[in-house]
């Protein structure tokens, strides 16, 4: 009985302590945390400035399209496949969005191309009947897969109108998502 009391008492000193050790070690974090946020804007790290990699792809009408053919305008590349759920539940925001800013951003909406799976006349009549109007690319070399290092879709890069990488988004994206992206792109 006695070696039960005295095991009762250690092991409820043993929790308090370690309560006690956490409580001390968050607060020394948090402190930290705090002291990273009060840093001036010269102290705070630079954001890497990365320059789009260019890239090559078929527009609807057959003609070979560079990403730098469209330098001094803002550029939205979304990769996706028409087979892809999540792809296939963020297009119609992109539509959207496209109806509304389209003269003012330039979006390149890559299909993933492969020939096999997905073909261009299967994404075209998938586009058509889903009556999207954002201008469709094929990637069917996988010029742009290669030079963003594509492995899984949806992806989206939103790119200024100087050609630096603005924001790098792997998922699915909503409406006010890209939208916030797009604003930043037009200040």
């Amino acid at each position: 009985m006695e070696k039960n009391k005295i095991k009762l008492i250690l092991t409820a000193l043993i929790f308090a302590l370690v309560i006690a050790l956490s409580v001390i070690a968050y607060k020394m974090l948090l402190k930290n945390v705090n002291l990273a946020e009060n840093k001036t804007d010269s102290q705070k790290i630079e954001k890497e400035i990365i320059e789009a990699p260019d890239f090559d792809v078929q527009s609807e009408s057959g003609d070979f399209v560079n990403l730098s053919d469209f330098r001094g305008k803002a550029v939205i590349v979304n990769f996706w496949a028409s087979w892809c759920p999540p792809c296939r539940a963020e297009l119609p925001d992109f539509d959207k969005l496209y109806k509304e800013y389209g003269d003012k951003v330039q979006f390149m909406m890559v299909n993933m191309t492969d020939g096999n799976m997905e073909t261009v006349k299967s994404v075209t009549k998938f586009a058509k009947d889903n009556s999207w109007s954002f201008p469709l690319f094929f990637d069917t070399k996988q010029s742009a897969a290669k030079a963003y290092r594509i492995s899984s879709i949806p992806v989206t890069v939103f790119i200024d109108a100087d050609g630096i990488i603005s924001d790098y988004r792997i998922g699915m994206l909503n409406e006010e998502s890209v939208r916030a992206e797009v604003e930043k792109l037009l200040k």
